[in-house]
């Protein structure tokens, strides 16, 4: 920077100076009249109150039935999707016109039914009402209200429906897999009841009735009595049907084997559907807040001169040219 602009600074710096000086009392005055006003204006401002509960979600593995030993390994606390899920619950609609009509948002800050005041509300509420996800991957929900027990109120109810939605979420789910795999046994349970049948018609037809002890009973009866006609023909009808018979009998072995497993796996859905566990580790309560969130009076009051001061000076110095 050369002299030259260094001089031209300094008699800038000076001239403004000397025109503020020059207007001193008016810039007291009309400071003063400023800081008044605003002290009015926010002393009429009623405090208000913050109230904040956290939690964690919990991992939808604790409400699936456990089949095998490989899947008691159970993870408590949820991952990114379950949180991110329990967020969009809390952060929607349904969510926040619940909590309003729950409690009377709208007779609470004095507003009507028109439209015009139905958007106020919202966005009144929109203010008031905070959810986000802390840096501890935890879910904040805060509620602001000029009266402490209302904040505290509001943000544990809002916290009371995120968790219902989630569960109704979750039992939804599970409601589906019991719905399929009752169908399921059902077909099994069909498949059985007719391989009964059939193997009760086989045996009928071909008088097969014990696989293992049947033959030697003809060999018994054909020694004692010789090869006689009604024998060899039941000897032959019992050749004929043994495999088709102990065939038949394999598949309901294995089948109500696998109808056994259907109905203990049916058993632990509907267990896992009736049961009632929370979707969500509270780690917080919203307490009743005894400190004011705000306003901050003096911030309002320092920011609100520190703007005068700046229009002023602006002001003066246009006059001060406009003279010129």
């Amino acid at each position: 920077m050369t002299k030259f602009a260094v001089m031209q600074e300094k008699q800038l710096f000076i001239y403004l100076i000397d025109t503020l000086w020059k207007w001193r009392k008016h810039l007291i005055i009309t400071l003063a009249f400023t800081a008044i006003a605003v002290s009015v204006v926010m002393l009429n401002r009623p405090n208000f109150y913050r109230a904040s509960t956290i939690f964690y979600p919990a991992s939808t593995s604790i409400q699936k039935p456990v089949f095998t030993e490989a899947e008691r390994n159970i993870n408590y606390y949820g991952d990114d999707h379950d949180v991110d899920r329990m967020l969009s619950i809390a952060t929607s609609n349904d969510t926040k016109l619940e909590v309003i009509e729950e409690l009377k948002l709208r007779e609470h800050y004095g507003l009507g039914n028109d439209q015009k005041s139905t958007e106020r509300l919202h966005k009144l509420f929109g203010k008031m009402y905070k959810v986000i996800k802390t840096e501890y991957d935890a879910i904040r929900i805060s509620f602001e209200d000029v009266n402490p027990e209302t904040a505290s109120t509001a943000a544990n109810y809002a916290r009371g429906k995120v968790d219902t939605k989630t569960q109704d979420i979750i039992k939804s789910a599970q409601r589906n897999v019991l719905k399929n795999a009752e169908k399921s046994l059902e077909i099994i349970q069909s498949e059985v009841d007719d391989l009964k049948e059939n193997l009760k018609t086989q045996r009928k037809k071909y008088g097969v009735y014990n696989t293992q002890s049947q033959a030697e009973s003809f060999a018994i009866m054909n020694n004692r009595n010789g090869n006689s006609t009604k024998i060899e023909r039941q000897v032959k009808d019992y050749t004929e049907g043994i495999s088709l018979v102990k065939s038949l009998e394999d598949q309901i072995e294995f089948t109500t084997e696998n109808l056994v497993k259907y109905q203990s796996n049916t058993y632990r859905l509907r267990s896992a559907l009736e049961s009632e566990i929370s979707a969500m580790h509270i780690v917080q309560q919203a307490s009743t807040p005894v400190s004011k969130a705000g306003p901050f009076r003096s911030v309002y009051v320092l920011g609100a001169l520190l703007i005068m001061a700046l229009l002023s000076a602006l002001v003066i110095l246009i006059i001060e040219e406009l003279k010129k």
